[in-house]
């Protein structure tokens, strides 16, 4: 048994779910630690942390199977409460699962641990903006067997600091150069603005599309329609799309004369934009090419990347490298995830299974 405390089991009163208030057991202790390698990350990227439960009691404690999987539907599992700065907590985007075998238990014998390596926290919790979080997990039990325990038991807190991405760095920077451009616009140095601003790479659609808002003198228009071609991601389509449809209800400043300032012409460079993005283009002999680049656009927009793909593509098992992980102080067969027949603690009256828990359907798995 270890002499530190490093959890402690609190009353449902602490957490925020639209559960009665299960019983915490006073004879039985059980204890949580949760650690991170990672301690510093840039905007988007996965946060992977690990965690311990111990039964520091002198007798064996019987749980759900899901106890330690993610937070169910019924009420019980893991969850965890993220706050940044701000003290404004992060929202879970995923569901709570509905668990396939609710009834299925797990014994922890005296001074046992089990323990979750590598568990995402960006499959469900986003962390794109820079500062510091701070992360802590609980787990819950709502069993209404009698013989499992009830209770809410809540590790340490955890810190990790998120640095401002790279991509969020050169979609500052493109806005930058776009207001000291267009602030002082004159068309002889439009050339190399377009290039510099092209070379800070997709991120800058961004505020080239925030730009191309508001702007309402033709040659910074056309300009700002031509930079979007550059950029092949679902900002800029968006932007060339809400143009074209909207050019009409626009009123543009210019001192060409009247026949040149028309907005027809602007449209035209507002598609050849769209084809090079989408490597298509229409004509008007097959009907009206707004509506045809409309349609198209609605259909094939999701085959484009988002101009930051840290806001939209979180990273997830497979798909990038999980770092490794602190190992546990203890080994033993309980951090095994998928569970065979487990005795029934020596206090308790055999079952009708012949002194074994009933194994699920799916071999105890925990889902």
């Amino acid at each position: 048994m270890r002499g530190k405390i490093i959890g402690k089991i609190i009353t449902a009163a602490a957490i925020a779910m639209s559960f009665a208030a299960p019983r915490a057991y006073a004879d039985q202790s059980l204890a949580a630690l949760l650690s991170s390698t990672t301690s510093t990350i840039s905007a988007g990227e996965p946060v992977y942390v690990s965690y311990e439960v111990e039964n520091q009691s002198s007798k064996p404690v019987r749980l759900p199977a899901h106890f330690f999987g993610p937070l169910s539907s019924d009420g019980s599992g893991m969850f965890f409460n993220i706050v940044g700065d701000d003290n404004k907590p992060i929202d879970s985007s995923c569901a709570a699962p509905a668990v396939e075998y609710p009834d299925a238990t797990i014994v922890i014998q005296p001074g046992e641990f089990h323990g979750r390596k590598t568990f995402n926290l960006s499959e469900c919790y986003k962390f794109l903006d820079p500062g510091e979080y701070t992360i802590a997990a609980q787990f819950s039990s709502r069993a209404k067997n009698p013989d499992v325990w009830h209770g809410i038991l809540t590790t340490n807190s955890v810190k990790i600091k998120v640095r401002e991405s790279d991509a969020r760095k050169r979609a500052k920077i493109a806005d930058a150069l776009i207001a000291q451009w267009l602030t002082n616009y004159d068309y002889t140095t439009a050339a190399a603005y377009k290039q510099k601003i092209l070379s800070l790479d997709t991120p800058a659609a961004i505020p080239v599309a925030a730009a191309l808002k508001r702007e309402r003198r033709l040659l910074p228009v056309n300009d700002l329609l031509d930079l979007l071609g550059g950029f092949a991601c679902v900002e800029s389509a968006d932007a060339l799309i809400g143009f074209v449809t909207n050019t009409d209800s626009y009123s543009f400043v210019s001192n060409m004369p009247e026949g040149f300032s028309s907005s027809s012409i602007i449209r035209e460079t507002a598609f050849r934009s769209l084809e090079k993005i989408f490597a298509k283009s229409f004509n008007d002999e097959d009907g009206d090419v707004t509506k045809q680049w409309t349609d198209w656009v609605a259909k094939h927009r999701a085959q484009l990347p988002p101009a930051i793909p840290a806001d939209f593509d979180t990273a997830s098992p497979g798909k990038t490298a999980v770092p490794p992980i602190a190992t546990p102080k203890k080994q033993t067969s309980a951090q095994t995830e998928t569970y065979p027949l487990i005795p029934e603690p020596k206090e308790e009256k055999t079952t009708s299974s012949g002194g074994r828990i009933t194994k699920p359907k799916n071999g105890g798995k925990i889902k």
